[in-house]
């Protein structure tokens, strides 16, 4: 699954959708700076729990490239 904190824009949101990744957005709070999150930035969570790709950017194409990099398909 994907995480943004913050907006995720449409770009990414469609990326998501194509790579049938669900994307999960939660509205920025203080307490996520506070934790060390980037505003707006993309959280890969592998379903073991490990954060396997963090992306300040929130690049749609990173995304993709991370997993054609691996053979993976979510």
């Amino acid at each position: 699954q994907a995480h943004v904190y913050g907006t995720a824009s449409d770009a990414l949101t469609a990326r998501c959708a194509e790579l049938g990744l669900p994307l999960h957005t939660f509205e920025w709070t203080p307490a996520m700076d506070a934790a060390g999150l980037a505003h707006g930035a993309l959280y890969v969570i592998r379903p073991d729990g490990y954060l396997a790709l963090a992306d300040a950017d929130a690049n749609p194409d990173t995304l993709a490239k991370y997993f054609e990099s691996r053979g993976l398909s979510p």
